[in-house]
Order: structure tokens, then C-alpha cells, then sequence
């Protein structure tokens, strides 16, 4: 996090080239068996002594290393996950992350989490096997054998309410689509079908690799279906809770399986967008959406009088094709400006292999 603090202050003293970042977010909060092994032990919030611990030591940093939202994720065990949103809102942090496995999306609204991530969410809350899902079964299933179970015990008529409930405790919903499109593509072998993966570090093209692998090798083509099933059932349900109202945040989970930050966000717009999404509204996902979360949509987000002038010049409307948000002139931040030929000059090519 101090690092993190450092190269904003260098992006906007112009000493280093890159993204201004508004707020970030803490390891994943993931149990006592989910820990990162760096991490104090209080991080695996085995209780609430720990849960009281870990919020303290982020609540004592000095403001511009603290933490946005405490990121929560799979397995953090349910007494200590309601604990963790209590105390956090006490101390001012935000949850955002990963819907608890053996919780339902009902339990976490309830407990004040601000955000979501990752569509797959609805497939599983929505499912006649809930109950299953929720007591730990089924999750050491391959996803190639889960998937297709997971498609039949979708329940759509289950899944309003959980929209309507999102909406209206104006919880934000961040899809991450990439991450399964990503996983269709990879086991489809349709790597070229991907932006940017040429600007991944060859390290990260072998972990990739091997992420894919893990799905199994030789996959048949009705296993491929599969996977390409289940990410237009995410993407479905995406659209669905934006017509009921959830607000959208564009997302994509950068650097998992060929997710490569910048290149992969243009996917994500493009993905909501083919799911039916307006393009307003997907573009809405990657402007105010996020300012709205932060809370400095006063700041930011939009082309207002008096805001700070982060701005992106298009050559053609991304309201008639979202695709044109590729197609960059000019890039303004704040006083610095970025032509097209200028950012094409930025990138490079890292070596991909030893």
C-alpha cells in the first residue's frame, strides 16, 4: 500500500506514466486456510479477536497508505465475516470482494457489503442446489463437470428478487466477465481472440498457462460447451440485474488467466455490451459507476465544470459501436497529454520466453 501511494504521487507529480489510483483494496480476506503466507496471523480472521486485529492495524495506517475496502473472499468463515462488516463499518472501511461460498448473496447484502464481484455469483444463489452449494458440496468438482450441472439448476425466477434486492440496498455489482470468457477461450485454444496478451511477461504466460491447464487437458468439445455455456449464463444474468436496476462496475480481475490491465478492460465494455447491455450504460460502468463507489463522483466520473479533467478523446462514438473505445486521439490527465501515437509509443514488448 505505500507503494502504491508512492507511484500515484509520481503519476501525479509526472514522473511516472500510468493510471491515477482513487483507492485500492487489502489481500483477500480468505479464511485461516486461505491466507497469504506473508500475512500477519490476525489476516486469517479465524475469530473475533483476529477480525478486531486486522481492521486496527489498517485503521491506524496514515490516510494515504490506508486501504479503500477490505477485500473479502471464499472461505473467511461466516461469524467472522459478519463480525469483519460490523467493525468494519464502525471504522469507516467499505467491503468489497468475493460473496463468502457458505453464504447466500442475501446474508451479504444484509451485512452491509458495498460491492460484488464476478457474475458467476446469481448462477450460484439462483441455483435449486443452493443449500448443497452453501455446506461446502460440490466444490472440489471440476468446473467441466460442474458447469453443465450448474447451467440445469439455474432458476431465473429465483434470481429477480436477489436483483431487486440489490438495487435497492444499492449494492454495486462488478461482473468481471473476462475471467470466464477468459477460462472458454483458453480451453478452446482461442488465444488470438484476446487483446493484449502479447504485453504479458512471459512468467505470467507460463502461470496462465498453467491456470488453464487445471481445467483439464484434452478437453472434449462438449466440455469446451461447457465453459462457453456457462459465461453466456454470467453474461446474461449481468444484463438482467442492470434492467433491475444494480449498478454496474467495469471490472475484469487484471492479470488472471490472459487478462492483461488496460487491453482487457476494452473486453470487459465489449462483453456487457454483446450481452445486451445499452452502451450507455457499459460506458457508465467505467466512468461515474466508479466515482459513485468511491464516493468523490463530485471529483470525477463525468465531464462537468469544475471537475478534474481526466478525459479520453475518441475518433468515433462508442455509444453506436463500444469497440470505438479503441480507437483513441487523445488522452488528457489533467495537464498532461497523451496523443495516440504517443501511447502507442508507451507499449512494450517483454520477452516471452527464457
Amino acid at each position: 500500500m505505500q507503494d502504491k501511494a508512492s507511484w500515484q504521487q509520481k503519476v501525479d507529480d509526472s514522473v511516472m506514466v500510468g493510471p491515477r489510483l482513487h483507492g485500492w483494496g487489502t489481500f483477500p480476506l480468505n479464511g485461516p486456510n486461505g491466507m497469504h503466507p506473508d500475512s500477519p496471523l490476525f489476516h486469517g480472521t479465524k475469530d473475533y479477536e483476529d477480525v478486531r486485529q486486522l481492521v486496527d492495524h489498517y485503521a491506524n495506517m496514515p490516510d494515504e497508505h490506508q486501504p479503500t475496502f477490505l477485500k473479502t473472499y471464499n472461505w473467511i468463515p461466516p461469524e467472522s465475516y459478519k463480525a469483519l462488516a460490523r467493525y468494519a463499518k464502525e471504522r469507516g472501511f467499505k467491503l468489497s470482494g468475493h460473496m463468502p461460498r457458505t453464504m447466500t448473496l442475501a446474508d451479504v447484502i444484509d451485512a452491509g457489503q458495498n460491492s460484488i464481484a464476478h457474475a458467476r455469483l446469481f448462477i450460484f444463489d439462483c441455483s435449486s442446489q443452493q443449500a448443497e452449494l452453501r455446506s461446502g458440496q460440490h466444490w472440489d468438482t471440476p468446473l467441466v463437470d460442474l458447469y453443465p450441472m450448474l447451467i440445469q439448476a439455474f432458476e431465473e425466477d429465483t434470481c429477480v428478487s436477489r436483483y431487486e434486492q440489490m438495487a435497492e440496498k444499492q449494492v454495486f455489482l462488478n461482473p468481471t466477465l473476462m475471467t470466464r470468457r477468459n477460462d472458454y477461450y483458453g480451453v478452446a485454444g482461442k488465444f488470438s481472440d484476446m487483446l493484449g496478451t502479447d504485453y504479458g511477461h512471459y512468467l505470467l504466460a507460463m502461470e496462465w498457462e498453467e491456470d488453464i491447464a487445471q481445467h483439464g487437458t484434452n478437453i472434449s468439445q462438449e466440455g469446451i460447451a461447457a465453459f462457453r455455456d456457462f459465461y453466456h449464463l454470467s453474461a446474461a444474468t449481468v444484463a438482467q440485474a442492470s434492467k433491475h436496476g444494480v449498478v454496474l462496475l467495469a471490472g475484469t480481475d487484471s492479470w488472471s488467466e490472459y487478462n492483461v490491465p488496460g487491453f482487457s478492460l476494452h473486453e470487459e465494455l465489449q462483453a456487457m455490451s454483446a450481452a445486451g447491455i445499452d452502451n450507455f450504460t457499459v460506458l457508465q460502468a467505467a466512468t461515474i459507476n466508479g466515482a459513485k463507489y468511491f464516493g468523490i463522483d463530485d471529483r470525477i466520473g463525468s465531464i462537468t465544470v469544475g471537475k478534474v479533467a481526466d478525459l479520453i478523446m475518441l475518433d468515433s462514438n462508442p455509444i453506436l459501436d463500444i469497440s470505438n473505445t479503441l480507437d483513441i486521439n487523445t488522452v488528457f490527465q489533467g495537464k498532461v497529454i497523451y496523443k495516440a501515437e504517443h501511447i502507442e509509443g508507451l507499449k512494450c514488448n517483454p520477452p516471452r520466453k527464457k
